[in-house]
């Protein structure tokens, strides 16, 4: 869920939380107005609660990197996943530009694997972000310029299979 999402939501339970605050507005008792303020501001507590736990699960990785592979561990399963080098296909750095009048752009390191999603790290979520781009070329993994490079070796590797 992004932010926008969840602003979306939080706003429209405090608008309906104000409409139904206001028993001359509404022909109901207030007694039905209280359940109704409550509802919604359950559902606007609900709503920060499940984003704030996918953040938090999606950002809590620890990468370490070495020439012979690259081990993911997760804070919160304290589970603890290897990928040889052969595993891996290589990496980029795509420059993310938002949009809009507040925007932020940031950097991901793309990491391309044989099987699973890619591994992705944020710029502004991972504490040494610059270090573990000097650690992934300092290992010999393969580094593509840009997301371009990178799509043209995926279908020329699907090609030759």
């Amino acid at each position: 869920m992004s932010i926008g999402r969840l602003a979306v939501i939080f706003i429209l339970s405090r608008f309906l939380y104000a409409i139904a605050s206001d028993p001359s507005s509404l022909d109901i008792s207030n007694d039905s107005n209280e359940v109704v303020k409550h509802v919604f501001a359950v559902l606007a507590y609900i709503g920060l609660l499940a984003w704030t736990t996918q953040l938090f699960f999606k950002r809590s990785k620890n990468f370490e990197i070495d020439t012979e592979s690259i081990v993911v561990h997760s804070l919160f399963t304290f589970s603890k996943t290897t990928y040889n080098k052969e595993d891996v296909y290589g990496f980029v750095t795509p420059y993310i530009k938002g949009s809009g009048r507040y925007s932020i752009s940031y950097r991901k390191i793309v990491i391309y694997v044989k099987k699973g999603k890619p591994l992705q790290l944020t710029q502004y979520t991972h504490f040494n972000f610059e270090e573990t781009f000097k650690a992934l070329r300092g290992c010999g993994y393969r580094y593509f310029a840009s997301e371009h490079e990178a799509s043209e070796f995926f279908d020329n590797l699907e090609k030759s299979n």
